[in-house]
């Protein structure tokens, strides 16, 4: 096939609407399967992030209940009730 313009490249015969849309259709899947693993890394780690600081925060809190019952197991120190 030999097109004179740009005009009969694009129409193709009359064929340039299934020729056409068939890349659009292959260019469509092929984007989408290289942008869904990014974009399932990009939430993976936000999610891992989230849960390593959730963990953290978990630590401290009891990290500063032990520390706080060793300090009222010292000899001398009294707990306060409060009434």
């Amino acid at each position: 096939m030999v097109f004179n313009t740009l005009s009969d490249f694009i129409v193709m015969e009359g064929h340039g609407v299934y020729v056409w849309s068939a890349y659009g259709v292959a260019l469509l899947i092929v984007l989408y399967n290289l942008l869904t693993p990014v974009i399932a890394r990009r939430k993976l780690v936000v999610q891992l992030q989230r849960q390593a600081r959730l963990d953290d925060r978990q630590k401290q809190k009891v990290n500063a209940t032990c520390s706080a019952r060793k300090d009222l197991q010292k000899p001398g120190v009294v707990e306060q009730v409060e009434y």
